[in-house]
């Protein structure tokens, strides 16, 4: 990323914005970058979605100021709905419940590695509900978006269900039970 970066100051600038990113300067620095975006192809607005994305869902106390930035971007550059939409289809990757990592035994030589694998991976889950739920109140994703993560979640829990029970089924429904938590503050208070 770094050697990326060095070869591409645009993209620095951009990192940088996203990093300096808060309540009060996010009208500013959303337009900082949309001036840096209009000087640049699709290419690199992509990558700056997913640069944006990525930082939303795995830092996700940042997820409703990133959804903020992004609806600024999105008014003057309308693509940029679609491109978060692209990421938002990458849903069953993300969750693919045959690759949760679980907690590991303090026995295991891996064990310090095996614990930041969990928790990266959890955040990551956690956060990609927060993001959704905040592009959501943003108006950058439908109602129908975020119903049909919630579908793919019940099912894979009704899956979870007739599973027997081991370390990975336990994880996997916590994972899955924290994401339907996470959306459903913003379907709950859409709804009053």
């Amino acid at each position: 990323r770094r050697v990326r970066e060095r070869e591409d100051s645009e993209y620095s600038d951009i990192f940088s914005i996203l990093n300096k990113i808060t309540v009060s300067n996010v009208e500013k620095l959303s337009k900082d970058a949309i001036a840096l975006l209009n000087k640049r192809d699709d290419e690199f607005r992509l990558r700056v979605t997913t640069l944006l994305f990525d930082k939303a869902i795995t830092e996700s106390a940042y997820a409703n100021i990133m959804a903020i930035c992004a609806k600024i971007l999105n008014s003057d550059i309308p693509e940029v709905s679609e491109d978060l939409f692209i990421h938002i289809t990458m849903f069953p990757k993300l969750y693919n419940l045959s690759e949760t990592n679980i907690f590991p035994d303090i026995t295991d030589p891996e064990y310090d590695n095996k614990v930041i694998q969990w928790m990266k991976q959890k955040d990551k889950r956690r956060g990609f509900a927060k993001f959704i739920s905040q592009l959501y109140t943003q108006n950058l994703i439908s109602k129908e978006i975020v119903e049909s993560c919630i579908k793919n979640v019940l099912s894979d829990l009704e899956v979870c269900a007739f599973q027997p029970k081991s370390p990975v089924t336990e994880e996997n429904v916590v994972q899955l039970v924290e994401f339907v938590f996470e959306v459903s503050k913003i379907i709950y208070t859409d709804h009053v």
